[in-house]
């Protein structure tokens, strides 16, 4: 018999639901219908979102469930260095979260080809300048979403790689000097990006 993995840690899927609901909400998106606890089928159908809100709803499980299962997973550390039960509930939580925070290839798949299609009607139909314009920046909204796509789509097929950074993140959760310093070299690498992308 196979493990139970989605019975198991469900808060992630309904989480993960959530997200995506509270992204249409915020961006404007009409919400048609939510199904949160189905394991089997979990969903929120929504309207067609515009090029720049789709990335937002994609990527919101992602950003928000790892914010938020980090924070869970750092005050079940807390907890359980002062010996309380109620530890194991947060760790549960938040191993649920991290574990369904990637947007799943329906998501990417979506995200890209609404992000493509409007790129190529730019560049398609306007003005002459209209057209160049779209023509130069499009590598730097094209690129990125290859990219957040590919990444997506890797680690929905995977299992392992979605444990690897469950791990990681427990890692960093009780060990604070190590989140210090990863804390540290992403925000070395965010400056060096945005001077390479600006100047």
């Amino acid at each position: 018999m196979a493990f139970p993995f989605q019975q198991v840690f469900f808060p992630g899927i309904v989480f993960h639901e959530l997200s995506h609901y509270l992204a249409c909400v915020l961006v404007g998106v009409n919400v048609k219908e939510v199904k949160l606890f189905d394991p089997e089928e979990a969903f929120v159908r929504h309207g067609i979102p515009r090029a720049w809100q789709s990335p937002i709803i994609s990527i919101a499980p992602f950003v928000i469930g790892t914010i938020l299962g980090l924070e869970l997973l750092v005050f079940a550390a807390q907890s359980f260095a002062r010996m309380l039960p109620v530890s194991i509930l947060f760790y549960w939580l938040g191993f649920s979260i991290i574990l369904f925070s990637f947007p799943s290839k329906v998501d990417a798949m979506n995200t890209f080809n609404i992000v493509t299609a409007s790129l190529k009607k730019r560049i398609v139909h306007g003005s002459i300048a209209s057209r160049f314009l779209w023509l130069l920046v499009s590598p730097l909204i094209f690129f990125p979403i290859v990219f957040l796509s590919g990444f997506f789509l890797l680690f929905d097929a995977s299992s392992i790689l979605r444990f690897a950074w469950t791990i990681f993140l427990f890692v960093l959760s009780i060990n604070s000097g190590f989140l210090s310093g990863t804390l540290a070299v992403l925000d070395s690498l965010l400056r060096g990006f945005f001077q390479w992308l600006f100047g």
